[in-house]
């Protein structure tokens, strides 16, 4: 069963009452805060290294007076312990257990101060300072909360006072008080400071979270109201029984789209039919016959254009197909071919149960426009109208063409070279 991905506002109910789904965000954080370790452990180890290069630098300037009082060979051994974890950062297993190796970081800098303790070769005060750094740098840059911090930085702070006394160093009472309760002190301010932080982190994480999964939900609403666009644009300009474009688009073609088609650099050409005894048909055959007619032709007449020329339903059984780039010439002898293989195709053969059978031919009428300036869609439909008429007067199944030279309406014979039924 899938995991149930949680919703915006239980994030919002988290943050008010902390307990909406609060393991699972949790887990979600801890897993974030896993992955901030590893960089800021690196960070952490960069900054001791530095402290120890600046030591190094210190005891040059003073001729190896020893400022801290740390030996230079026990220099290099710290910064090779830095390298060697510096380089386990970047071992892939490393990432499940950063707060482990950090735990082993800090108590082989307390193990090694513990011993610089015990071997004499440093004062309290150099302990002192050098504790508080490593508790400063361990609790303000590592991404864990309180309790993580203290865990390391306790056992890190014990070195101090148990090095002193079994160092047995000449301290008075009141320095060892003292130093032992600002160390704890300071230790203290960096655990709140942590836990404080992680707080912030949380509720950061958690509006974070909220804005992700509010921003998943728009998008989701977006992508959704896009498609439902995008299907009541289709059933804006789709004729619903023959399922090309409707009258509406092929105004808005002409007007429009046409200056947006590659194609129509220069001309384009128009053929408008409609199917012949298309009346006898509704009245013999019955409107679910006469449907179907119009559905099977479309399906014939789309079949010789490609997907350049789009096919319009202008009303009733009249149609108009649209030809970018492509001349009078060229036009007439399409239309010609679909003429031809309406006026043979079997499934356009009709037995009318009141009528002897019959063959569907269609008129057709073809026109020719020139890209010179705005299109006057008007003026292409009334001429493109007028040829069709003149082919159904002169006994269907023909074709008639606006001649753009003489400016009125011929027979296609001229174009296809001779007279042809």
């Amino acid at each position: 069963m899938a995991e149930k991905k949680p919703k915006a506002s239980d994030y919002v109910d988290l943050i008010k009452h902390q307990e909406v789904g609060h393991d699972e965000v949790r887990g979600r954080f801890d897993q974030h805060t896993e992955d901030l370790a590893v960089g800021r452990l690196r960070f952490c180890i960069l900054i001791l290294m530095l402290f120890y290069a600046v030591l190094e630098l210190a005891d040059y300037v003073t001729q190896h007076n020893y400022v801290f009082s740390l030996s230079w060979s026990g220099r290099e051994v710290m910064e090779l312990i830095f390298l060697s974890f510096l380089g386990i950062t970047f071992v892939p297993a490393f990432r499940h257990n950063t707060y482990a190796f950090t735990f082993m970081l800090t108590m082989i800098l307390g193990v090694h101060n513990l011993w610089s303790m015990l071997s004499g070769r440093s004062v309290s005060v150099d302990q002192y300072i050098i504790f508080a750094l490593i508790v400063s740098i361990v609790g303000v840059t590592m991404p864990w909360g309180g309790r993580a911090i203290a865990g390391i930085c306790i056992p890190l702070y014990l070195f101090y006072p148990i090095g002193m006394l079994v160092g047995q160093m000449s301290v008075n009472d009141a320095f060892f008080i003292k130093s032992n309760i600002y160390l704890s002190l300071f230790m203290m301010l960096v655990v709140v400071a942590a836990s404080i932080n992680e707080a912030l982190r949380f509720k950061e994480f958690l509006l974070k979270q909220q804005i992700e999964e509010e921003n998943a939900v728009l998008q989701g609403y977006q992508a959704r109201l896009k498609r439902a666009y995008e299907r009541m644009e289709g059933l804006a300009i789709i004729d619903p029984l023959t399922r090309v474009y409707n009258r509406s688009y092929l105004i808005q073609w002409l007007t429009t789209e046409v200056y947006r088609s590659k194609l129509c650099t220069e001309v384009f050409s128009m053929i408008m039919y409609d199917l012949d005894g298309f009346k006898e048909i509704n009245d013999s055959a019955g409107h679910q016959m006469g449907d179907h007619m119009l559905q099977k032709v479309s399906e014939i007449v789309q079949e010789d254009l490609d997907n350049t020329m789009p096919l319009f339903r202008y009303g009733g059984d009249e149609f108009c197909i649209i030809m970018p780039g492509v001349d009078l010439a060229h036009a007439v002898k399409t239309a010609d071919r679909i003429r031809r293989r309406i006026s043979r195709h079997p499934d356009l053969f009709l037995k009318l149960p009141t009528l002897e059978s019959m063959q569907l031919t269609v008129s057709m009428g073809v026109i020719t426009e020139f890209i010179t300036g705005t299109i006057d869609a008007d003026y292409l439909i009334r001429w493109l109208d007028a040829a069709l008429l003149e082919s159904k007067r002169k006994g269907r199944n023909c074709i008639h063409v606006f001649d753009p030279d003489e400016r009125k309406i011929k027979n296609a014979s001229f174009w296809l070279g001779k007279s042809e039924d």
